[in-house]
């Protein structure tokens, strides 16, 4: 299986699912945005944002997240509604950047849904091996 793969040959140590923040011990693994609910960037030189969504769930993640140090970790763009299709691409290790990291008091909408945190990422570096894998 290509993703038990991944995760035996990268570090990556949660499993994939319907989580955007993917976690596991109390540590980050990756990250999966969908294009339904971010909006990607399109570039490494862009500054990709992440909004969560109300809940203490989803707040836990978004500190968890806002802790990653400087390395990051493996984000991963699924394109949901521009390619119809369910696979995700691999988009480098991005890290958050620590000043830009915002909790509402009230929550914001974006993209039609309330959310409470914006964790804003940083392109880092890209492993070739992870790519390889996804081939």
């Amino acid at each position: 299986n290509e993703l038990e793969s991944l995760k035996r040959k990268t570090g990556i140590f949660a499993k994939f699912g319907m989580s955007t923040v993917a976690t596991k011990g109390g540590k980050v693994s990756h990250l999966v945005m969908n294009d339904e609910w971010n909006v990607l960037a399109s570039t490494r030189s862009e500054i990709q944002e992440l909004y969560l969504g109300t809940g203490i769930g989803r707040e836990r993640c978004g500190n968890l997240l806002a802790a990653v140090g400087e390395r990051g970790i493996p984000l991963f763009h699924a394109p949901k509604v521009a390619e119809n299709t369910t696979k995700i691409h691999y988009v480098g290790h991005w890290a958050p950047i620590q000043a830009d990291t915002k909790y509402f008091r009230k929550p914001k909408t974006v993209m039609g849904e309330q959310r409470q945190m914006l964790v804003r990422l940083r392109y880092v570096n890209y492993d070739r091996t992870i790519d390889r894998i996804m081939g």
